[in-house]
């Protein structure tokens, strides 16, 4: 096809005569460059797009383990899932066109994937379930094998700034405790060891948790062999982002530029930032338990100290008395943004000392300052978890109507920060991180929240934040396609934290691409919701963060948990599942727990 265009030859008679029949506005040798840009482009996304492998249906057998439900209770979804792909891909066919060729499982096999792979979930919500299945459904477009390793891709098309294989390492966290839940370990086993291993890897890229989030993979699907192989690397890996970002002029500590955290043009902006300084401590901490399994008492003992200094200094230099949050520090190793919207070093007269004033505290919360949380960083102490007040404000705080806003509503540059005509809240288009909702921070924010309401002594937040937060979360995940007369799930880059448009919908600030992975979805239900807690010792533990009244019944079965299949199943009158009321708790079939409510339950193996 594309020799026959390059070979066909118009006459100077026939292109005048198109030109004025067809296309009188247009330059006809434009139309042609630009198609001859497609075919290159094309024909450049094949010649990358080469020996990624495929799945074959007939090497795996189901072993899934389940008490109650079968994989039929998404298997017609799921075919669904296949039909808005077609329905997306006369939206962007040159992205489906590279994801055709790269995916590691193609749609004929993906019910038998996810049948093999995924813990099933039932609950009387529609959309909770649905959203469920669509965000495995996202994960398996992503997931790609090529060479010696499996990897997650962030994007569908292959984009400039990602490595060879098209992996951006900025979500990677929210990539391994999404997958750390599917029944074969070698999925995320391969994807870290292709972080720490493949000379194509760019881990350090970006900011990021994987050395926490490898710990967190560990505890699902303990191994050894797993740990002998990686533990050296990651000691490397966190060494080198250390060496990259402390500033020994200020106490030791992590300074980072907002869009290297994947959080570009935020009101707070570049500095020391609490994310960054969270990632090296989660990470400090995970390394040292991970040594101790190992019996390597010097790196354990190292590394702790490593994370108590860490420790000692965000409660210590980014929390704020007077704001009662921890807040960005901005010292003059960051980067501002001037009134022309360019990157300059802090030299110019342009630039936003207005707005943020050197060598102190920002004035303005973001949901940066709940990162912490997500590695239960700060001390079990009142002052600290005060902080989630803002949480639940919806009128000056983070709360709004299509989740949570990534700046407090009350600060005079909300939504403004690439938008500086706009008025305060009003969100525009772009990549910005100064108002609207971002699926990636309101899946970490989410995280740290059930980390509080698991792990901490407190009273400001309760169960119904969490579900009325994560419910607001999955109901933003719709929008129309084209001659869809329903919404369908739909997953892209940011949303306007407030409004619908004039079909009910939630606006979008960047909607597309659709199938953007980037965030987590999955771990928040399994996780958070139904409240499968995984321990260090032989047990686990299982605290649903459901509203007493909210839910007359849920099931998650076939999670596999060391080797074993865990079943999670509530029941409030028994006549559900037919086995009987309240919570019950499963292994490889056989009841082991039980409670009439839902309750918080420790189980041993």
């Amino acid at each position: 096809m594309h020799a026959g265009l390059l070979n066909h030859k118009f006459s100077a008679y026939k292109m005048k005569k198109l030109n004025k029949r067809f296309i009188p506005k247009l330059q006809l040798k434009y139309i042609i460059i630009s198609l001859l840009c497609v075919i290159i482009v094309s024909s450049s996304n094949v010649s990358i797009a080469q020996n990624f492998e495929l799945w074959n249906p007939g090497i795996e057998k189901c072993k899934k383990i389940t008490t109650t439900l079968s994989a039929n209770v998404f298997k017609e979804t799921i075919g669904e899932f296949i039909m808005d792909y077609e329905r997306f891909r006369k939206t962007d066919s040159v992205a489906i066109i590279y994801l055709d060729t790269t995916r590691f499982v193609k749609n004929d096999n993906v019910f038998e994937w996810m049948k093999n792979q995924i813990p099933y979930f039932d609950c009387p919500d529609d959309k909770f379930k649905e959203i469920y299945y669509f965000r495995w459904f996202v994960f398996q477009l992503h997931l790609k094998k090529r060479g010696d390793y499996f990897f997650i891709t962030e994007f569908l098309q292959k984009r400039s700034w990602a490595d060879l294989n098209n992996v951006i390492n900025c979500p990677a966290g929210h990539h391994i405790y999404e997958g750390r839940w599917l029944d074969e370990p070698e999925y995320m086993n391969s994807y870290i060891k292709y972080y720490m291993f493949s000379s194509s890897a760019r881990p350090r890229q970006y900011t990021t948790w994987i050395s926490d989030a490898v710990y967190q993979y560990y505890l699902i699907h303990t191994s050894q062999t797993f740990l002998s192989d990686i533990l050296n690397e990651l000691v490397n890996h966190w060494n080198l982002i250390s060496e990259k970002y402390k500033l020994e002029s200020y106490h030791n500590m992590y300074w980072s530029e907002d869009w290297l955290d994947g959080m570009e043009y935020q009101i707070g902006g570049s500095g020391i930032r609490p994310s960054i300084n969270s990632y090296l401590y989660g990470g400090a901490k995970s390394i040292s338990k991970m040594a101790g399994i190992s019996g390597n008492a010097q790196i354990k003992n190292r590394y702790d100290s490593l994370a108590v200094n860490i420790k000692e200094n965000v409660q210590k230099y980014l929390w704020s008395e007077q704001a009662g949050f921890f807040l960005t520090y901005k010292n003059i190793e960051g980067w501002n943004w001037d009134e022309g919207y360019k990157k300059r070093k802090r030299d110019t007269a342009k630039n936003w000392k207005q707005i943020q004033q050197l060598n102190q505290l920002v004035d303005v919360r973001e949901l940066t300052g709940y990162i912490p949380w997500y590695f239960n960083l700060p001390d079990n102490e009142g002052k600290y978890t005060e902080a989630w007040e803002f949480f639940k404000n919806d009128t000056t705080g983070f709360r709004a109507e299509n989740g949570l806003s990534t700046a407090e509503k009350n600060h005079p540059f909300h939504c403004r920060m690439g938008h500086r005509n706009n008025q305060q809240g009003e969100c525009g288009g772009g990549a910005y991180w100064d108002g609207p909702m971002w699926p990636f921070a309101e899946t970490q924010t989410l995280v740290s929240l059930a980390n509080v309401l698991n792990n901490y002594d407190q009273d400001v937040v309760t169960k119904k934040d969490y579900y009325c937060e994560l419910e607001k979360y999955t109901y933003t995940q719709y929008q129309y396609y084209d001659n869809c007369p329903e919404p369908r799930p739909w997953i892209g880059q940011s949303a306007d934290y407030k409004g619908k448009d004039a079909k009910g919908v939630s606006k979008w600030n960047l909607k597309y691409p659709n199938f953007y992975n980037h965030s987590g979805y999955c771990d928040l239900v399994i996780s958070g919701l139904v409240g499968f807690r995984p321990q260090e010792d032989d047990s686990f533990i299982v605290n649903p963060l459901i509203p007493e009244n909210k839910w007359d019944y849920f099931c998650l079965d076939g999670l596999k948990y060391r080797d074993k299949y865990i079943t999670i199943l509530y029941d409030k009158t028994g006549n559900k599942y037919h086995k009987g009321k309240g919570l019950q708790i499963y292994i490889d079939g056989l009841l082991k727990a039980s409670a009439p409510q839902l309750q918080k339950l420790k189980v041993v193996f």
